[in-house]
């Protein structure tokens, strides 16, 4: 929620065609995704284990857990995604190019964990 909530505002601050500002909140915005979606990639093996065991006989609620647990990923995904392609749109509008592809180059990379 606060992630997509920074995002808001950095939209709101294209509209006011304030494009460093709205910049540094899109990069802090696609920072925190990154750094998100690698903590689950560095709890891969716990989560696979604790994925089965629910799978296998677990309680609903451990159910719903794992569910909400996805979901909350694909949402960081997504978000850090939009954040990375507006980012790279208020670049090219104030004649950054380079730095633009950058970060079309960073939201390819961005990725849910095998797992999902």
């Amino acid at each position: 929620e606060t992630l997509q909530g920074i995002c808001n505002v950095a939209l709101a601050l294209c509209e006011a065609k304030q494009w460093e500002a709205a910049a540094v909140l899109l990069r802090r915005v696609l920072r925190c995704s990154e750094r998100l979606l690698m903590t689950y990639k560095r709890s891969l093996g716990r989560h696979v284990w604790w994925q089965l065991a629910v799978l296998l006989g677990g309680s609903s609620e451990d159910e719903w857990e794992l569910e909400q647990n996805r979901l909350e990923r694909e949402c960081i995904l997504a978000i850090g995604q939009d954040a990375a392609e507006t980012l790279a749109e208020v670049l090219r509008k104030k004649g950054r190019l380079e730095e633009a592809e950058q970060q079309l180059v960073r939201k390819k990379a961005l990725r849910l964990p095998w797992f999902d």
